[in-house]
């Protein structure tokens, strides 16, 4: 069955793969792209969303979003990780005209949601859009099918702070308002995306292949590992979609802190079998990555 996704996203090397394999996965169909400030500004996720997206060779429509966090001004500091330009400092191809939007993205959230015929939400950055969507207008959770999300740690260190994650901790009163609302939620958790490391040798077909789009991957990912980036977080969010049997979760609630200033960001999780959001704990590494070549090679 086919499912219809928009990704929110804040390119990031690993949201450039994540949205290449959503592009290249006909399971899917990319109905919008939403640009949010996080790993680069607001300006430069819109930029790269299209960038992207063209060297996809997908005519997808993309909406920009929110420049500032909820609770704070926005200081992107990725870029030992990311590259000045969030992807690596490649020269990717520039998007030809038709794929931005002057549509605010948080508008568009919620257009969207009140179309019968439900969507689901891909959140790879942080959950600015979707939070200042539904303060908005809090009737559109009943539009959106499901929503799977790339932040948190509940059972490992953060990544920014010894117990937060970076989207998270970038904008906690959006993940706050989000996990208290009744959408339904998969979370993917740095729990699993930190296992999700390729082995040596891995990138050599990309950059052998015929595919532009896979040979920009690896020359990204090389600069992602020399930057000391962990594992591939935010493709783990299309993967679930795709391959849902080789994830294995566990039901949970989870709790956000926006007051400890110490603690901001953290996501606690209270396991129950009741719990209204699922986590992914594990991943089947091998599997996820065969996919991840087989799918990016595929690409133009």
């Amino acid at each position: 069955m086919n499912t219809n996704i928009i990704i929110d996203t804040d390119p990031g090397i690993d949201d450039a793969i994540a949205l290449l394999l959503a592009a290249a996965s006909p399971e899917l169909t990319l109905t919008g792209v939403t640009t949010v400030g996080g790993n680069v500004s607001q300006q430069q996720a819109f930029i790269n969303a299209q960038k992207i997206l063209q060297a996809a060779g997908k005519r997808v429509p993309v909406y920009r979003g929110c420049e500032q966090a909820i609770s704070r001004p926005l200081k992107p500091d990725t870029e030992v990780i990311n590259g000045q330009n969030g992807l690596g400092d490649i020269d990717w191809p520039e998007a030809k005209p038709g794929l931005a939007q002057s549509t605010n993205a948080v508008d568009f959230i919620i257009t969207r949601a009140q179309v019968n015929n439900p969507v689901t939400l891909c959140m790879l950055g942080p959950l600015t859009n979707l939070a200042l969507a539904l303060v908005i207008n809090p009737d559109i959770a009943a539009g959106i099918h499901r929503v799977v999300i790339m932040g948190g740690a509940l059972k490992v260190s953060g990544n920014v702070s010894a117990v937060a994650e970076f989207n998270f901790h970038t904008d906690p009163v959006a993940a706050d308002i989000v996990f208290r609302s009744p959408l339904n939620i998969t979370l993917c958790p740095l729990d699993v995306t930190e296992t999700l490391k390729w082995r040596d040798g891995w990138l050599e077909p990309l950059l052998r292949g015929e595919s532009k789009a896979a040979q920009l991957t690896a020359e990204m990912l090389g600069f992602y590992r020399a930057g000391e980036g962990g594992g591939l977080h935010d493709p783990v969010v299309i993967a679930s979609l795709i391959k849902p049997e080789i994830m294995r979760t566990r039901p949970c609630d989870i709790h956000i802190e926006t007051r400890d200033e110490g603690l901001e960001g953290q996501s606690r999780a209270v396991w129950s079998d009741s719990g209204k959001v699922r986590a992914v704990m594990e991943a089947d590494v091998d599997t996820f990555f065969n996919l991840l070549g087989e799918r990016l090679m595929s690409l133009p």
